[in-house]
């Protein structure tokens, strides 16, 4: 019962337009419209598609190579919850992954006390299941993300770049586990 009142309080109205963030440069525009037309074929409700790099101010890199982005925009993530005011819930989407179910379905599911919900991978030449970064559930009003600072904590050795993007890293502070979001291959 107590679970139950939890979900309902933490879940948006259900014609709450959804907010998604697109991790992606503008070389990867038809990579984009890919994604953006695969959500709205499944999507019934109303999205708000936002391309990270149109709204993001430019930030310093870190210094070390080890401690140097996988993508281009591997840290367009963390700036979400300050695009979205930190308030709501934000879909953040890598802009290679294709959509084959309603996103209302992510967007509304009950956070269980998690700030973020990322994707968990099941791939059978992996020992363990990994949980994923190029999809996320957000709950942009419980996250303090700022690149910079995290960029600050990589420069100063107090983090790793494998570190940053471990789940335990997601959830400082919070518990854990996170129940499974997969909705997105």
């Amino acid at each position: 019962a107590q679970e139950d009142a939890l979900a309902a309080t933490e879940s948006p109205m259900s014609h709450e337009p959804l907010s998604i963030y697109i991790g992606c440069m503008p070389s990867h525009e038809l990579a984009v419209r890919v994604l953006i037309w695969s959500v709205l074929q499944h999507t019934r409700r109303t999205v708000r598609f936002h391309r990270i790099h149109e709204r993001a101010v430019t930030f310093e890199l870190p210094r070390g190579a080890a401690n140097r982005p996988g993508t281009a925009f591997s840290f367009q993530r963390f700036m979400v919850p300050e695009l979205a005011g930190y308030r709501g819930r934000a879909l953040y989407l890598d802009s290679d992954q294709i959509v084959f179910k309603d996103v209302a379905g992510a967007f509304d599911r009950p956070m269980h006390g998690q700030a973020v919900l990322p994707t968990r991978t099941n791939t059978p030449w992996l020992r363990k299941p990994q949980l994923r970064s190029s999809v996320m559930l957000l709950d942009c009003s419980r996250l303090d993300w700022d690149e910079r600072r995290l960029v600050t904590e990589l420069d100063a050795g107090r983090i790793t770049y494998p570190e940053l993007f471990s789940a335990a890293q997601y959830r400082r502070g919070l518990p854990a586990p996170a129940p499974r979001l997969a909705i997105v291959s």
